[in-house]
């Protein structure tokens, strides 16, 4: 049967139709309707030979007064050494693009694999609707920056930017030259200590591409040391990849090749 859907505003007296639709199977319509104030709505069914006119009760749809929002946010696009802070900027607007000011911004951050998130800071936005958060990431990290909302705004949320991290990497070998079918040791550090104990070994042949060859274990220290089968020979140069998605600091050694 056909359904049609009226509304007026709260407190006014003349319906206005705003659209029909067909009931389905179930005897059920869906109807979406976008209101610009407080509504009153009503559906009414005009009868049929088979069944009488009727209309549902009245049903009232109050808008939220506060003002939709988004956060833009920017971060470092470069790998941060280990040990340094990176500074991240965040700008609240409202939909229409004007910034708000005075309205609390908070930062949270999780390490990369990981998928727990920690707050790490707080701030008021200024008059331009900024604030910038200055923290020290441990590793990898993911960054989220979250507003609430407050008696004037609804809440948002960033979009989420990474900071990598690059960590100083010491690497030597037990030999320059090796016999045939000998094994060549690598061994080093990584420091400060990455919050995930496997970096990968990495290998090129002279200005070839670098090629992801193993893991690279170390211990709580932060030191590694690892085998290199006679059939790496090939390969004239070493480094070592700290932990997580593409963050690399490489340490090239020298390695001459018995051929």
């Amino acid at each position: 049967m056909r359904i049609s859907v009226k509304s007026r505003r709260v407190g006014g007296t003349h319906w206005e139709r705003v659209g029909a639709r067909t009931t389905d199977s179930s005897g059920r319509i869906r109807f979406s309707h976008r209101p610009s104030h407080a509504m009153e709505y009503r559906l009414r069914h005009g009868g049929t030979s088979t069944t009488r006119p009727d209309a549902s009760p009245i049903v009232t749809v109050t808008l939220d007064p506060r003002s939709r929002t988004t956060i833009a946010v920017t971060a470092p696009a470069d790998p941060v050494t280990a040990g340094d802070t990176a500074t991240l900027v965040a700008t609240l607007r409202r939909t229409d693009g004007t910034t708000v000011g005075g309205q609390t911004l908070t930062l949270h951050a999780r390490q990369a694999p990981l998928t727990t998130w920690t707050k790490v800071a707080a701030q008021s936005t200024n008059a331009k609707g900024r604030v910038a958060f200055v923290h020290r990431p441990e590793g990898n990290v993911v960054y989220e920056v979250r507003h609430a909302g407050s008696a004037t705004t609804l809440g948002s949320v960033s979009a989420r930017p990474v900071v990598m991290v690059s960590f100083a990497v010491a690497i030597e070998l037990s030999a320059a030259t090796a016999a045939h079918a000998s094994d060549v040791t690598l061994s080093g550090s990584i420091a400060p200590l990455p919050p995930v104990g496997v970096g990968t070994l990495w290998m090129k042949t002279g200005t070839g591409d670098w090629q992801e060859v193993q893991n690279l274990p170390y211990d709580s220290s932060g030191t590694f040391s690892v085998s290199l089968p006679d059939a790496h020979r090939e390969f004239t140069s070493t480094g070592c990849r700290s932990p997580a998605t593409t963050s690399t600091h490489r340490a090239p050694v020298g390695y001459a090749a018995w051929k």
